[in-house]
């Protein structure tokens, strides 16, 4: 048999284990899909010739790792491939999809940037890495990294005592002149890695190039915003700014943070529009945003793929609601105070929405209000002094708290109507007029909760309503219901 012979019939079986593989991948089946590939990869081993699929089967390994869960095995496949072919695109997404799993977000952006990279020599896009650095950039924020915002660093201005007239800050010749923007590489040299410990003390950037034409100061927020690009940050300069009475759209990655503590750097906004209208996966911290208009402080809206991160802000609106997420969008707040006219929080559509350790109270209605079939999800939170209730569930909406306490409002802590269900874990309620009340087909489940009616009932049900309590009590006052149970109800 010639050598020709023995390459065609090592190759044969490591096409069509390939080809196997990748049936097993698009069925779902990646620990099959898995076992095909490397019996391919040992095949093409013990072949004495080279295999040109070898990095192909390295790369789609690494994809049924992923699959898998098997974030380390998937990393580790993805870097065989780029040794053995340094132009495949595909394995540097899969490098980044994995270092993004793995926590190692400084290692993922270089690889993502390394993709961009060949995507740009190639002068293609079959792959998009701007999404996956979405994902990066997200997902770092919640654990105090922020290496995906690795481009320029702009300063925005303070408007001094004519922010609430809606103007900007004094011209300075000198730094708003007609320069072009170009790329400028600075890198955060402080990272957040306790938002307990930092949480009014946001990672510091390095000292502001301002030779040659590059423009990193701005007279306004929006006009920074306006000229951001993916990966930039926007510092605002201690003092009070203004967003020119129009809303300031995000929609790009970027890192928007105020100065020194919580309060130094503040936005007085007058309009009959939103403040911030959020449409892509940025990152918001340290910033208090004070709104006076009939619209909400902030929107959040767009696809599942919109997952804006809000860290130590102070959001409040005089005329309306505060916080409004609709659309799919799925964004996470961190030690965030809300306070709205209207109600605090309000999530529409079929968003889902993440709050660790915030603040929602005075609000003139409800402290939050999920409709449709939106997702909440809090913890340790707490909620109070509201004129009506804490918590309203309607439609088919879903509310998880978890170590959350409510209390001192005006109407009954939780309001649940349709076929909303809510769950609450450890936490309490008092001082409430009324503790759960539940309407229609709502569905209620109480782990662990100490739960005082106040003036009113502990819990009011009708008849299709079902409430659940595990190791829980319900008190109420004298001449109202009084209400223990351990078993479903």
């Amino acid at each position: 048999m010639g050598e020709g012979t023995s390459v065609a019939t090592a190759e044969g079986p490591c096409t069509l284990l390939k080809d196997e593989g990748n049936q097993l991948m698009q069925a779902g089946n990646f620990h099959s899909a898995a076992a095909v590939y490397s019996r391919a990869i040992s095949l093409a081993k013990a072949s004495a010739n080279p295999q040109p699929d070898m990095a192909v089967l390295y790369c789609n390994r690494s994809a049924a790792h992923m699959g898998l869960g098997h974030f380390f095995a998937a990393m580790l496949d993805a870097k065989f491939a780029i040794e053995l072919d340094q132009k495949m695109v595909k394995a540097y997404y899969r490098l980044t999809q994995a270092q993004l799993h793995l926590g190692r977000f400084k290692a993922a952006v270089m690889s993502a940037r390394a993709g961009e990279r060949l995507l740009n020599v190639k002068a293609s896009r079959t792959t998009d890495f701007s999404m996956l650095l979405d994902q990066v950039a997200a997902a770092g924020a919640l654990q105090g990294d922020y290496a995906a915002f690795d481009g320029r660093a702009l300063q925005v201005r303070s408007a001094g005592e004519d922010a609430w007239l809606g103007k900007p800050a004094p011209e300075d010749p000198t730094l708003d002149g007609p320069q072009p923007h170009t790329p400028l590489q600075l890198k955060c040299n402080e990272q957040c890695t306790d938002l307990d410990k930092h949480k009014t003390d946001p990672p510091q950037s390095m000292p502001l190039a301002t030779t040659g034409v590059q423009r990193v100061s701005f007279r306004s927020v929006k006009e920074a915003v306006e000229a951001a690009q993916d990966g930039d940050q926007i510092i605002l300069l201690p003092g009070i700014h203004n967003g020119m009475g129009e809303t300031i759209n995000i929609t790009n990655r970027i890192l928007l943070r105020g100065s020194g503590q919580l309060g130094d750097s503040k936005i007085d906004q007058r309009a009959n529009s939103p403040t911030f209208r959020i449409t892509r996966s940025a990152v918001i911290m340290n910033i208090e945003v004070d709104m006076t208009g009939f619209r909400e402080a902030v929107l959040i809206t767009g696809t599942d793929r919109v997952s804006p991160v809000l860290q130590n802000c102070s959001i409040s609106c005089s005329g309306d609601d505060a916080v409004h997420v609709s659309s799919k969008a799925r964004p996470t707040l961190q030690q965030c105070n809300i306070s709205g006219k209207k109600c605090g929080l309000i999530v529409s559509g079929s968003s889902k929405i993440k709050l660790v350790r915030c603040n929602i109270s005075v609000c003139g209605q409800q402290a939050c209000k999920a409709m449709d079939s939106a997702s909440v999800q809090m913890t340790r939170c707490l909620l109070g002094k509201h004129e009506e209730e804490c918590i309203v569930g309607m439609g088919t909406s879903n509310v998880d708290l978890a170590d959350c306490h409510m209390h001192s409002s005006q109407g009954p802590a939780v309001d649940v109507s349709g076929k909303a269900r809510l769950s609450m874990s450890r936490g309490s309620i008092k001082e409430c007029v009324g503790g759960v009340w539940m309407w229609d087909n709502s569905v209620c489940e109480l782990v662990d909760v100490n739960l005082h009616g106040g003036t009113s009932h502990a819990i009011v049900t009708d008849n299709k309503a079902k409430i659940k309590l595990v190791v829980s009590s319900a008190f109420s006052t004298p001449h109202t219901s009084h209400y223990t149970c351990t078993k479903d109800t």
